[in-house]
């Protein structure tokens, strides 16, 4: 079972306490790549990586964590950087005018053979991509390929997002918003559940734990106490858990899923920047009853 994971991969910088900054490698796409890999899902990465110094960077962790790079377009645009001031509250901001993210070609021949396609973060929602994306995702659609997408919010892109979202939903098979996503793209839950009844939907909410919504019914976890250090990529860690254990279990109870999902989230809110757990991790902090919320 394939994975692709399509959108951006961009350089983020991490505020630190004494007013210094930490790099990491980031975006949506890229991270919930990085994820399913080290829990064991194969995954390619569909996104442009640049040819400038940060993106050799990007380039090398790629092949360090395992990501197939077969999908990689490479440019000689600019690598897109993002800044993250504080992550309590999440305090964005980016440097990515005509930056490499934006260069993608998303061909639907390219996921030839996926089992499942990922689409995510605020690359997918800037020209050229915002006009590419809805087509894209229909075409996939068209062929069987099952859809995910998570819209990461971001304030300064509100009206692409609320632009580029309706025209995607009907086609999609699985959706994860935070409850500030639905707020940004100015609709309830039931709205989205009424435009496409099919959709299952992983919502998270903050410190208040998460809900998985699926024809099944409605599942209810109330997350894990573990020491915070960042929350960055802590939502992608999450739907990326989430969809590796689908592709992996895809019999499993939708309850055990969801918490394989915030089990993975928590392990990532351990770690400075985006970070990838290992099953091991997600275990431990799963299976142990000091990290339980009741």
């Amino acid at each position: 079972m394939t994975l692709v994971a399509v959108g951006g991969v961009l350089m983020d910088f991490l505020r630190q306490p004494d007013g210094s900054w930490l790099t990491r490698p980031g975006g949506s796409a890229w991270n919930v790549a990085r994820v399913n890999v080290r829990l064991g899902t194969p995954t390619k990465f569909l996104g442009v990586i640049s040819t400038d110094p940060f993106g050799e960077e990007l380039l090398g962790a790629t092949h360090d964590a395992g990501i197939d790079p077969a999908l990689v377009q490479r440019t000689d645009h600019p690598t897109s950087l993002s800044f993250v001031f504080q992550s309590h509250p999440a305090t964005y901001a980016f440097r990515a005018e005509n930056g490499s993210d934006r260069q993608l070609v998303p061909d639907v021949n390219l996921c030839t053979g996926a089992s499942l396609v990922y689409i995510g973060g605020i690359s997918v929602v800037r020209s050229p991509l915002l006009e590419q994306i809805p087509a894209f995702v229909r075409d996939l659609h068209a062929r069987g390929i099952s859809v995910a997408y998570d819209p990461n919010f971001r304030a300064q892109e509100a009206a692409a997002y609320r632009v580029l979202f309706p025209m995607i939903l009907p086609y999609l098979k699985y959706l994860k918003v935070s409850d500030e996503d639905l707020a940004g793209l100015d609709m309830r839950l039931e709205q989205i559940r009424r435009l496409n009844p099919d959709l299952t939907v992983l919502l998270t909410r903050g410190n208040e734990g998460a809900e998985l919504h699926t024809n099944d019914g409605v599942f209810m976890h109330a997350g894990y106490t573990v020491d915070v250090r960042d929350t960055v990529g802590a939502g992608d860690a999450s739907i990326a858990g989430f969809l590796h254990h689908l592709l992996a279990f895809p019999d499993a109870p939708p309850a055990e899923r969801l918490s394989f999902a915030l089990g993975c989230g928590a392990v990532a809110c351990m770690h400075p920047g985006a970070y990838a757990p290992s099953l091991q991790e997600v275990h431990h902090i799963t299976e142990d009853k000091t990290c339980q919320k009741h």
